[in-house]
């Protein structure tokens, strides 16, 4: 479950260069929807993966986190550099 989900947030980030205004670095809940779709990330899973990218990014894609343990979070899932 957890590397589908790995998979389908890099699959969704990768998908954000389809947005029609690449200077875009904040997306709208319709944009996250779509780009989510597109990516083809299953149904079911949507709605939490869309939720998700809502509190650890507010949608902006090129949000970044530096830790105290020195590693680094990005984009709009957080992803740790330390798990990816």
């Amino acid at each position: 479950m957890r590397s589908l989900l790995l998979a389908a947030a890099a699959a969704a980030v990768a998908a954000t260069s389809e947005v029609e205004d690449l200077t875009v670095t904040k997306l709208t809940q319709c944009q996250m929807y779509r780009l989510a779709v597109e990516a083809g990330i299953p149904a079911a899973f949507i709605p939490q993966m869309v939720c998700t990218a809502l509190y650890e990014s507010r949608w902006t894609v090129e949000a970044i986190n530096h830790n105290t343990d020195g590693s680094t979070d990005r984009g709009l899932w957080q992803v740790n550099n330390r798990y990816w």
